[in-house]
């Protein structure tokens, strides 16, 4: 008897502690009318139920893409195919205990006393569910859905064990599917026992219709596919867009209209009204865009992984969809500029980020890196989260730290970019990306020390994208970099540097007056802070009589030329890069004067010494191989010059790409040379080639453009140039290597 009034009395007891609990019905009401771009992976998915010893099935990515909704999806089908299905939230340890304890009593029949001993703590509540299941009948199948387990060990793994042991929720079962959905897509972190299932953005077709399911009263359906694409095929973003655009008094009622404002704030369009909330039909804050993204990053700060949020907002400071290279978050780097910041949290930080579908890893060209989700990066930077930045610390002081550590970080990365390294422009041109994004995000009251380091980096990059053959955007950058000049000193180091880069890349367009005018200005400068014997004066001495040359003031030039290399051979030796070029130039201009044997002298010394101190695939010492080729053919030893050309050709694209701009003077060279050595239909068929990729590569108007044209007209005309043309390039080098350590 009074076994039995105690067990009584204990059922009493757990019947009132699992009466304060939630429900374990999946809750299929907060489906959308219709769901797009799941139905392939749900039915893949419901197949497995079927399969014997189907292993957990864990959907995982970043929050927003829907991962509950596959779950709910999948949960319905599975009832459909008669499997009792309950669904846990698994946000904490207790809660999914105390729901399943309750499932293995009511539902399974395990012992009151098991489960009294398990709610107590004296026995494992896993093995106390997955014993229940094991003795359920034998026609019987159950599902299980853990939903949101960010934190999965945490919550999902035994006491002092790993999620991985499989002695914790995580469990196969032939009667039981259990179903996960969590932020943590690492392998390691789910062992063996689980299937990962990356939930991928919707195709952009099925994000349109997303938009248009929400919102089908919009008058512009044609526009939904750009807000889709805008919004990059989120799910969560497409849901409070479409939802947003629906609503009667929206101030933003077509696709069109909302694609326009979004420009203009993210967080405020994507932060829904509460009716918004209503329509799509989850009451929780979870729905918000940009909290969605700080629940990961409070996760990440339970787990000790204090870097996470400084290091997120700080790669959100960079350029949107482009890998960030390895070199510019080395933990070792970031760890030195982050204050109490060890290379052991950055490490963490990015592995940590990773793990919850924050950041990528990613490649472009090749470079590799990572890349922060393009709809993260614009909600941290509106909105930077407050967990893990420190109580004295604002969020406005954030995205300044986060800015500075950004720019710091991409100084660092630049110091390591060779401009004259074919292998190295790639990241170059990764870096103007991500140096144009610092500059458009650049913060109010910038210190000076900041814009300086601006300045140096995007020097480098400019005379990168210089010899990558992108003038225009080379150009481009210095121009923008230009802008932020008043809060230089007039003589600020940085800022004659990129104004000496600019200069160097009027000349590569063929504006020789812009270019003579700059360098002008450059050498007054350099003459006073340094001296005339400086190697910063020296580089622009020599890259004065460059353009001078090329303005067609050859004598001029070559005095410069002879000046400038006494001074170099004195200041820096015969064999540094710099000297070898200026006595290659005093080469060029032997040449123009017609002094042809003394030019094929210089240029053979110069070759030599070159291939002995660079290598023969340096692109200064195909320069000079060039040039040694067209000094051949202009002494009239045709057939030995086009033997010549052929091979620097065949370098040059091998090593600087099809579509070099020295690339394709060499073609056209050698196109002149097929033409004197009678290959006339042969030639035309090259030169035209050649002014195609010229007129796309360098513009309509650039002078070796107008050259390659004007020379296959004449050709094309009678058969043979105009003997007042002058056919024949040169490779004219106006920039060398910055001084070691500058």
């Amino acid at each position: 008897m009074r076994d039995a009034v105690s067990g009584a009395a204990a059922g009493a007891d757990l019947a009132g502690a699992f009466g304060r609990l939630g429900s374990v019905e999946p809750p299929v009401g907060r489906l959308p009318q219709r769901v797009r771009g799941r139905s392939d992976l749900v039915r893949q998915l419901s197949a497995l139920a079927s399969a014997p010893d189907v292993k957990v099935q864990v959907l995982c990515g970043l929050g927003g893409l829907g991962k509950t909704t596959v779950g709910l999806l999948l949960a319905q089908e599975l009832r459909t195919m008669g499997r009792l299905v309950w669904w846990v939230e698994a946000t904490s340890r207790s809660h999914i205990e105390n729901l399943l304890l309750r499932v293995a009593q009511d539902e399974l029949g395990a012992p009151v006393k098991a489960v009294e001993e398990a709610l107590a703590g004296r026995r494992n509540a896993a093995d106390v569910f997955w014993k229940a299941i094991r003795r359920a009948g034998k026609g019987d199948e159950f599902a299980l859905v853990l939903d949101n387990a960010d934190d999965p060990q945490a919550v999902l793994a035994a006491p002092g064990g790993q999620v991985c042991d499989g002695n914790g929720w995580i469990r196969v079962s032939q009667k039981c599917l259990t179903i996960v959905t969590s932020r943590d897509r690492d392998p390691a972190t789910w062992g063996p026992l689980c299937d990962l299932h990356e939930i991928k953005p919707i195709s952009v077709e099925s994000a349109a219709l997303v938009l248009r399911d929400l919102a089908p009263r919009a008058p512009d359906p044609e526009c939904a596919r750009a807000l889709a694409q805008r919004l990059y095929c989120l799910p969560l973003a497409l849901h409070l867009a479409g939802a947003s655009i629906a609503w009667t008094r929206a101030e933003y009622q077509s696709f069109a209209a909302y694609l326009g404002a979004l420009q203009q704030g993210i967080p405020q369009l994507l932060d829904p009204h509460p009716r918004s909330l209503q329509l799509i039909g989850q009451n929780s804050d979870r729905r918000i865009i940009t909290r969605t993204w700080q629940l990961s990053l409070q996760t990440l700060q339970r787990q000790d992984v204090n870097a996470a949020a400084v290091l997120a907002i700080t790669m959100a400071q960079l350029a949107d969809a482009h890998t960030i290279p390895q070199t510019v978050l080395d933990p070792n780097l970031l760890a030195s500029i982050l204050p109490g910041t060890t290379s052991h949290d950055v490490h963490a930080a990015l592995e940590a980020l990773t793990r919850v579908g924050l950041i990528d890893d990613h490649s472009d060209e090749n470079v590799p890196g990572m890349r922060l989700h393009p709809l993260v990066a614009e909600t941290l930077r509106a909105a930077p989260p407050s967990v893990g930045l420190g109580s004295s610390l604002r969020r406005v002081d954030a995205i300044r730290l986060a800015w500075m550590t950004a720019l710091r970080a991409l100084r660092a990365a630049t110091a390591g970019v060779d401009p004259y390294c074919p292998g190295h422009w790639p990241m170059g041109a990764l870096l103007e990306q991500h140096l144009r994004a610092l500059i458009e995000r650049s913060p109010a009251k910038l210190r000076r020390v900041w814009v300086r380091e601006l300045h140096y980096s995007a020097a480098a990059i400019v005379d990168t994208l210089r010899e990558y053959g992108s003038y225009s955007r080379a150009l481009n950058l210095a121009q923008a970099t230009m802008a932020m000049e008043p809060l230089l000193p007039g003589r600020d180091s940085a800022r004659l540097k990129v104004h000496h880069s600019m200069a160097n890349v009027l000349h590569k367009l063929g504006r020789f007056a812009d270019a003579e005018a700059a360098f002008r200005s450059l050498l007054a400068y350099r003459e006073r802070a340094f001296g005339s014997g400086h190697p910063e004066t020296l580089l622009t001495r020599h890259n004065l009589a460059t353009t001078l040359h090329k303005s067609g003031k050859v004598h001029e030039a070559e005095e410069g030329y002879r000046s400038v290399l006494v001074d170099r051979e004195r200041v820096l030796g015969a064999d540094h890069p710099h000297t070898m070029l200026t006595r290659h130039n005093l080469g060029l201009a032997l040449h123009d004067i017609g002094r042809f044997r003394l030019a094929e002298k210089t240029y053979r010394e110069v070759l030599c010494d070159q291939t002995r101190v660079l290598g023969p695939d340096h692109p200064q010492t195909l320069r000079t191989q060039h040039n040694l080729a067209t000094v051949l053919h202009d002494r009239k030893c045709i057939r030995g010059a086009g033997v010549a050309l052929a091979e620097v050709l065949a370098a040059r694209e091998r090593v600087l790409g099809v579509d070099h701009p020295d690339t394709l003077l060499t073609r056209h060279n050698f196109a002149v040379n097929l033409h004197e050595r009678g290959k006339s239909r042969e030639a035309q068929d090259v030169l035209r080639k050649v002014l195609a990729d010229r007129e796309r590569v360098l513009g309509q108007e650039h002078p070796h453009t107008e050259l390659t044209r004007r020379y296959l007209a004449s050709v094309s005309h009678d058969g043979e140039a105009s003997p007042s043309e002058t056919p024949f390039e040169v490779s004219v080098k106006p920039v060398q290597l910055p001084p070691r350590g500058v």
